[in-house]
């Protein structure tokens, strides 16, 4: 288990002589910290730290993911079929991507759709159904194991 560790500032009595010859105790605050102490300090944090992340943050013993987007065109007429995919590494990532889409650069994305991640893969299909520059977002949801990631924004093109 970590221990904190809380240096505190405590007065330091030191005796001084007055100018009649008598002596009086004052205070100066210092931190006392030996040498020792604080290399014990150093060496327990290197040592015990890495083995304990898993332990205090579930989240840092995760496994990174990058995620990617493609668009099945880049140009499409508004009333043709548009498959998105994305693609999760590593492959081996399991849970669900969710997609997102935007009519224009200036709006919020909405979802527009989830897929389970297959062998590193999610698809959505559908009809874009209004003209202009379309943008789209994929976002892998994670999993116990694995971190949250989001693709850059793909652009599609919409005609009438």
């Amino acid at each position: 288990m970590l221990a904190m560790i809380r240096l505190q500032k405590r007065p330091i009595p030191t005796a001084s002589t007055a100018s009649n010859g008598t002596t009086a105790s004052r205070t100066r605050g210092r931190r006392l910290v030996s040498a020792f102490a604080l290399l014990t300090v150093c060496l327990f944090a290197a040592h015990s730290l890495p083995s304990m992340a898993s332990e205090r943050s579930p989240e840092l013993a995760k496994k990174g993911t990058q995620t990617a987007l493609k668009a099945s065109a880049s140009t499409i007429n508004e009333d043709k079929k548009i498959t998105l995919t994305a693609t999760v590494t590593p492959s081996k990532a399991k849970g669900t991507v969710t997609f997102y889409g935007r009519k224009a650069p200036t709006d919020p994305f909405q979802e527009i759709g989830k897929s389970s991640v297959v062998a590193g893969v999610a698809k959505l299909s559908g009809h874009i159904g209004i003209p202009g520059k379309i943008g789209f977002l994929a976002f892998y949801n994670g999993s116990s194991t694995y971190k949250t990631s989001a693709s850059k924004i793909v652009t599609v093109i919409s005609k009438k």
